[in-house]
């Protein structure tokens, strides 16, 4: 695998203005140097942290820092750039899709890590960088945007644009069918190229953030079930039902379950402006299935489904969801649609009827990212 400049080097080619110093991207181009450096027995840490500074000198450069080598951002930039396209990078990649960990520099791969989470479908995902998962660097808010369903979203947004630019007849689905071929097939520097181009450009910088809540945040969405009754509640004292019925109006709540089985779910008339979406609960993170639900005034489920944009969930995450209610919380599903999105096409079933496809349908064991 090609090297980096040392984190010295890079102070040295970078100190020359003072300003250029005081950037907050080149200093944290100094940290995370140094956390390359300091895990020569982690390849898939390695790789995240070169996947950052790729995406931050490409910021650099976009942002007025200068083109070429200015500072030696354009240097690292094309060291960065030779490791994401070396062929060892890419093997690393595929066996961190298919739940490689590394431990003191030997590769070891449990039978139990093979199983794939939801939002992890994609080639590239298991190594896109999370919020502060490469030591403490201080993010810029943009960063965020490198997740799963963001990443999706802007192919879908280039392969628009290219067909408006060539005047094409096209239908959603032929675009997401496209972008999702484009992202199978690229490259890690390509993938990440479509991101850093789309964030550059000034009418995408200027839309409002995705709402993405913390630990604490996600807390008040979080719902309850009595294990005796299968009833839903808004606390977990049991006091209150949860309900998605507004006034006299029959409504629904976006929903998202994490990987430990917990339910969080907010009305979506809350969410008029569509800035939370079902990527909002879990921060990007994978899920087991997300969707639309439904509760009556008792807190009974009424209805359940797949229909999440970002996520995509299959018809067998809908049922492993219904599986966990059932043997989890003890939900009664008699009377419970299953609302399934297949390829733009929905399907409403019995929901015992649904939960029956879980039989054949494997556990996700896949340690979160």
């Amino acid at each position: 695998m090609p090297a980096l400049m040392s984190a010295n080097e890079f102070r040295k080619k970078s100190s020359k203005f003072l300003a250029r110093r005081k950037n907050p991207i080149i200093r944290d181009l100094d940290k995370l140097l140094s956390l390359y450096h300091a895990s020569p027995d982690n390849p898939r840490r390695r790789l995240k942290i070169v996947i950052l500074i790729y995406v931050w000198c490409q910021q650099y450069l976009y942002g007025g820092g200068g083109t070429g080598s200015r500072g030696g951002v354009g240097e690292l930039l094309q060291q960065a750039t030779a490791t994401l396209k070396d062929p060892s990078s890419e093997m690393t990649l595929k066996l961190a899709h298919q739940g490689a960990r590394w431990k003191d520099g030997d590769m070891q791969t449990p039978s139990s890590m093979k199983a794939k989470a939801m939002g992890q479908g994609y080639q590239m995902e298991p190594l896109l960088p999370g919020k502060g998962s490469v030591g403490g660097v201080a993010l810029e808010h943009q960063l965020k945007r490198i997740n799963t369903p963001a990443l999706r979203g802007l192919f879908e947004d280039k392969i628009t644009a290219d067909l408006d630019r060539k005047g094409t007849q096209y239908t959603m689905k032929d675009v997401i069918r496209q972008a999702e071929d484009a992202m199978a097939t690229a490259g890690i520097a390509e993938f990440l190229d479509v991101f850093v181009a789309f964030t550059a450009d000034r009418s995408y910088a200027t839309r409002a953030d995705f709402e993405y809540c913390n630990k604490h945040q996600r807390n008040q969405y979080l719902l309850h079930f009595d294990s005796a009754s299968g009833l839903c509640y808004r606390d977990d004292q049991l006091g209150i039902p949860y309900t998605t019925d507004v006034g006299n109006q029959q409504g629904w709540a976006l929903y998202a379950m994490d990987l430990n089985h917990r339910l969080y779910a907010k009305p979506s008339s809350q969410v008029p402006d569509g800035a939370f979406n079902h990527s909002s609960f879990m921060s990007g993170k994978p899920v087991i299935c997300a969707g639309a639900i439904e509760f009556d005034p008792a807190g009974r489920l009424r209805s359940i489904s797949n229909e999440s944009g970002h996520y995509r969930p299959t018809l067998g995450d809908l049922a492993h969801a219904l599986h966990i209610l059932h043997a989890d919380f003890n939900v009664d599903l008699l009377g419970v649609e299953a609302v399934a999105n297949a390829g733009g096409t929905k399907t409403t079933m019995d929901a015992y009827q649904c939960m029956s496809i879980y039989a054949n349908y494997p556990r996700s064991s896949l340690a979160d990212f």
